[in-house]
């Protein structure tokens, strides 16, 4: 009898043990603190790169300017954003200079928000069945009951564009590569460049000076290390 009672205590002892081991295992580790810079969000970018057919991709010295027209290189938040660009360009061997006699290269950045842009959209959903039935020799017929919903959604784009040119090539200062990226915000979603254009710039590294062969779509963590080393 007490030899029976004692394998009913260690069958429960093992099960319980099994439980105790299943949660630990199943049981996701607490996700660090978000760091300055990062967001509990990924982004999703469309990136397209363009390079120049006969384009001497070798130089990597430049310059950085602004390319807009009301911002000059001289604005405080286009020394940050231009700060960005040389972080993330130095992971691909660019070295960035002073003054253009010093450079083979003239990088010109522009970035910018777009107006706002409204959709709207009809669903219609079923929300009762159709039926018919009989009177008489006659049937009838009640149609499904449909109930039409209209949505709004207004989104705006947040754009960059980083592009290089010969400063070699005197005469013409001829265009090497452009890349654009792109950003889709949705109302009401947090759309500060200065918060984005980190991960805009992760999403573009690696075509910059590459040729994407068309749109591409770069999905980015929101605690990805790099933004960091861009943020820097």
């Amino acid at each position: 009898m007490r030899k029976g009672k004692a394998v009913g205590v260690i069958g429960c002892v093992f099960v319980l043990t099994a439980m105790l081991l299943s949660g630990c295992v199943t049981t996701s580790p607490p996700k660090p603190p978000l760091l300055p810079g990062q967001v509990d969000q990924p982004f999703s970018i469309h990136v397209d790169s363009l390079v120049a057919r006969d384009a001497d991709l070798k130089s990597k010295t430049y310059i950085i300017a602004s390319a807009m027209q009301n911002v000059g290189d001289g604005d405080i938040q286009f020394k940050e954003f231009a700060r960005f660009i040389e972080n993330a360009l130095s992971q691909k061997g660019y070295i960035r200079k002073n003054n253009k006699e010093d450079a083979d290269l003239l990088i010109s950045l522009a970035y910018w928000i777009g107006e706002p842009q409204t959709t709207t959209s009809t669903e219609t959903y079923t929300t009762g069945v159709g039926y018919s039935y009989p009177v008489g020799w006659m049937w009838y017929t009640v149609p499904p009951q449909t109930h039409e919903e209209t949505t709004t959604k207004t989104t705006y784009k947040e754009t960059l564009v980083l592009e290089a040119y010969d400063l070699k090539d005197t005469s013409k200062h001829s265009q090497l590569w452009k890349t654009t990226l792109e950003n889709v915000v949705y109302e009401n979603a947090n759309g500060d460049l200065r918060l984005v254009l980190p991960y805009m710039i992760k999403a573009g590294m690696k075509y910059f000076g590459v040729d994407s062969g068309g749109k591409q779509y770069e999905w980015v963590e929101g605690r990805d290390p790099m933004i960091l080393e861009i943020r820097k």
